[in-house]
């Protein structure tokens, strides 16, 4: 069944779309077709991990995160994230659920995978699926058909499994109406606002600028740089080697008969369909499109596949005559110019080592082939050269615990029976109310505050007075209670299908955690010593 899938679709190209397959690409990796060519890093109940399925798994977290933090993402983020972590125990998790999918006797059959193949948009060409464009796509991510089946297929199990475990869960009315009462209740409180801006007398010694940057330095290190040569497969480059037959402009206005109605004619309850000479123009235009961009990754391909050492690059350029083209060095932001998407042609060049040629990248623009020729890893300037920034630096700080300690002492005074007015007074500050808030709503004038919304909806006529200050992006808050309102019931039966659907959403997250805690807890797990 699946072969004559694969060979007898139709086969036009479209615009390559891989949301619908990220899940398997990113969250299973495709490591599991590579299990014998790297070391083992881990055993799940006799089942290994590879080193070859750890670096999938590892290199695809990390771009999700560059795609989420951009610049921001560096060696702390990643350190602090965990990522190592997260990725073998993704890993971990994906055995183990395949192992419980073949324990509880689930299969999914030949004509099951061909179905859901077929309904990945990212393989269809105008809602038909499409051989050339399947293969295409997998050959790009370094996949045959064969090795994406079996990860779907895995992909499949698990989804029977999830559907099993969590089919017959149900969120009653008394659950929804608790909810409701939760999320719709709201409250109104008095606060104070310490700004360190408003700390102006502050000018520090020369010896508590250097003393600060001793303290500081990593932070003033100059970001980190690379400078890169790399091989451009432009599509435009290739149109006029794109032949499309008259029978392929035939076979495509044939198959896909729906681009080509018009609107109702004069009134009549009936349409039109556009004559293939009306459409033939568009037709060529776009398989011509099509057939440039495989033609420039059948090169690019091409190229690659005789690209063995790093000079190798240089040799295969002169050979066929392609422009290699060399950046200045840049940052993670990417080249200044010469380059459209900086941002991914940046992402691509930072995860190679030095002399390291990449995998044949798709940058929307054209097909990259990069290799990392030199890198600067940054350095700590002399004092001199940032002192402005340092006591700048500084002087915020100080500004942030002079805020601090005022509006503690101001919070001390009132669980000590002063007067918030007097207080007021003796610090030059003006008492506001904020006006009633929800948990889930932004506080009137001060925004969406979590801590102070947390601490807000602990108060009562009894607890007056948080535990502590809160600090919120505009400085130090105190806060005081003032009144409550509970939610009125007559809201919920409009509320009350979405916030069953929102916590049945939640339950089923929960209990699909809690039973995965509990294989994990009674199944054999070693990860190899001193892998971590």
């Amino acid at each position: 069944m699946l072969r004559l899938m694969r060979d007898y679709a139709s086969s036009w190209l479209i615009k390559i779309i891989l949301g619908a397959i990220v899940i398997v690409f990113v969250f299973w990796g495709v490591g599991s077709f590579r299990a014998q060519r790297g070391g083992r890093v881990a055993l799940v109940n006799g089942d290994s991990i590879t080193m070859e399925e750890y670096k999938e798994e590892y290199n695809n977290l990390i771009e999700q995160l560059r795609q989420r933090f951009g610049n921001r993402l560096d060696d702390k983020m990643i350190e602090m994230l965990q990522v190592e972590n997260q990725a073998l125990n993704r890993l971990i998790d994906q055995k183990l659920l395949l192992q419980e999918a073949v324990k509880l006797n689930f299969r999914v059959s030949d004509d099951e995978l061909a179905a859901a193949i077929r309904e990945i948009k990212a393989f269809q060409t105008s809602g038909v699926f499409d051989r050339r464009l399947y293969r295409n796509i997998l050959n790009r991510h370094g996949l045959t058909p064969e090795q994406f089946e079996v990860s779907q297929k895995g992909f499949m199990l698990i989804e029977k499994l999830r559907s099993f475990l969590l089919g017959n869960l149900k969120v009653s009315d008394g659950e929804a109406m608790e909810w409701f009462k939760w999320g719709n209740a709201s409250v109104n409180i008095d606060y104070i606002l310490f700004e360190p801006g408003r700390y102006k007398d502050i000018n520090p010694s020369a010896e508590d600028i250097k003393a600060f940057f001793v303290d500081h330095k990593e932070s003033y290190k100059t970001e980190p740089m690379i400078k890169v040569r790399f091989l451009c497969f432009d599509p435009d480059n290739y149109r006029a080697k794109a032949i499309i037959s008259d029978k392929r402009i035939q076979d495509y206005y044939e198959a896909h008969q729906e681009e080509f109605k018009t609107d109702k004619v004069e009134k009549i309850n009936e349409e039109s369909i556009i004559s293939i000479d009306e459409a033939k123009k568009v037709i060529r235009k776009k398989l011509i499109d099509e057939e440039a961009k495989i033609l420039a990754y059948e090169e690019a391909e091409s190229v690659y596949d005789t690209i063995f050492e790093g000079d190798d690059l240089v040799k295969a350029s002169n050979e066929r005559k392609l422009k290699l083209q060399t950046t200045d060095f840049f940052t993670i932001k990417g080249p200044d110019k010469g380059i459209k998407n900086r941002e991914k042609f940046a992402s691509a060049a930072f995860n190679l080592s030095a002399v390291e040629i990449s995998d044949i990248q798709d940058l929307g623009d054209g097909y990259y082939i990069l290799q990392v020729i030199e890198k600067n890893p940054g350095e700590i300037p002399e004092l001199k050269d940032v002192e402005k920034k340092v006591r700048t630096a500084l002087i915020k700080e100080k500004q942030d615990e002079n805020a601090s300690t005022d509006a503690n002492e101001f919070l001390s005074g009132l669980k000590k029976g002063k007067l918030m007015s007097a207080q007021c007074v003796k610090y030059g500050l003006k008492l506001s109310s904020a006006g009633f808030f929800k948990r889930n709503e932004p506080i009137p004038d001060i925004g969406l505050e979590r801590g102070i919304i947390e601490a807000a909806f602990k108060l009562s006529n009894k607890i007056k007075l948080p535990e502590k200050v809160i600090k919120g992006e505009k400085g130090y808050y105190v806060i005081s209670f003032k009144e409550r309102k509970e939610a009125a019931p007559e809201g919920f039966v409009k509320e009350k299908a979405s916030i069953k659907e929102g916590l049945l959403r939640q339950k089923r997250i929960k209990t699909f955690d809690e039973w995965l805690t509990q294989i994990r807890n009674k199944s054999n797990i070693s990860i190899e010593k001193d892998f971590l």
